[in-house]
């Protein structure tokens, strides 16, 4: 029996450091259900983030209304053809390319950490 598990990382754009993980099976948990659980996670400590980005897998209905409600701002990368039923304009640009760059490393930094 092989079992197989998918790591969620919710990271610091600015330092890129993680300051939330977490372990889902890898099939039936969607990555943006992942995010919204380690969201969620951070508002019970009383931290609640000015911004999330993500990539273009994270542009769903579900998940970018849940951000919005929370009153933080979406960096999604928006995928033309998937219609999520928002207002236009409601999506905020993507994240920079620096903090694009930091993130990076810190996935980098993970993978050497794994192996």
């Amino acid at each position: 029996m092989m079992l197989c598990l998918a790591g969620h990382a919710l990271m610091d754009n600015r330092h890129g450091l993680i300051i939330n993980a977490a372990l889902t099976a890898s099939v039936g948990v969607t990555e943006p259900a992942a995010a919204l659980a380690l969201l969620e996670r951070q508002r019970r400590k009383r931290l609640r983030p000015k911004s999330v980005g993500a990539d273009n897998a994270y542009h769903t209905q579900r998940f970018v209304s849940a951000v919005l409600a929370e009153r933080t701002a979406a960096h999604v990368a928006d995928v033309e053809a998937r219609n999520v039923g928002l207002v236009e304009g409601a999506l905020e640009s993507p994240a920079t390319e620096p903090a694009r760059s930091c993130a990076r490393r810190a996935c980098t930094a993970c993978e050497a950490m794994r192996n």
